[in-house]
């Protein structure tokens, strides 16, 4: 839900007047990188309302960055939204029109690996392909969030962290809005709320760590421990 106010916001740069956005759902996801846009998803599956704040002006992180090769053994092992993104890349590219610069033929002849073979959208039952031009990638990952009715809101750079008491209530951007919720991810690769919201103490587990491993802090040296981080949460 957004609501259009009026509020005095003091920005860094000092102070001034400016027109903010009050942003409300159950859940704010910040940034849309891939494991953002999963937990987006999920969540609203769940029947939460949920909003995507992204720093950048693109859904996808690394995976609509150039990273278009996805490494992985065991394809069984994949399975869930995960799965399902791979699903549509190879249902994108059963269509002939999505061959620019070769034929699907020369593409899968050339690149003969067991590993591309096996995702071959024409010659698997489920089809399911790991290799992907970037701008593909965005647009799955566009179109999974507008199927699940969640809006994303760009060039949304964190400018503060506001609690109360322990608790998480919004986050404030330098573009002057304002997102709120019961519950915030932090799918960044920077982790900047992290830094903000631990108060001066030392935070050695991310937040986001205890449900997704996508993000993870720890002391030089340690390596993670799930089944003690799990007793510890």
């Amino acid at each position: 839900m957004s609501i259009p106010i009026f509020v005095a916001v003091l920005l860094l740069s000092g102070s001034q007047t400016v027109s903010a956005e009050i942003i409300e759902a159950d859940i704010c996801v910040l940034g849309g990188t891939s494991s953002g846009v999963v937990a987006a998803v999920q969540a609203s599956h769940m029947g939460k309302t949920v909003v995507v704040a992204e720093p950048g002006r693109h859904l996808g992180g690394l995976s609509s960055g150039g990273l278009g090769a996805t490494d992985i053994g065991n394809k069984g092992a994949i399975g869930g939204l995960s799965r399902e993104f791979y699903a549509r890349v190879a249902r994108y590219y059963a269509e002939d029109s999505a061959w620019t610069w070769e034929s699907h033929q020369d593409y899968f002849t050339k690149r003969g690996s067991s590993q591309v073979k096996a995702s071959d959208p024409l010659t698997s039952a489920a089809p399911t392909m790991w290799t992907f031009e970037p701008h593909v990638a965005e647009r799955i990952f566009d179109q999974m969030l507008k199927e699940a009715k969640v809006p994303v809101h760009y060039r949304q750079r964190l400018a503060a962290v506001r609690k109360s008491g322990a608790r998480i209530v919004e986050l404030a951007m330098e573009s002057g809005a304002v997102f709120r919720a019961k519950v915030f991810i932090d799918a960044t690769y920077e982790g900047d709320p992290d830094a903000q919201w631990q108060d001066g103490h030392q935070q050695q587990r991310c937040l986001l760590y205890r449900f997704h491993r996508c993000q993870l802090r720890l002391p030089r040296g340690r390596l993670p421990n799930p089944r003690a981080d799990r007793q510890g949460a």
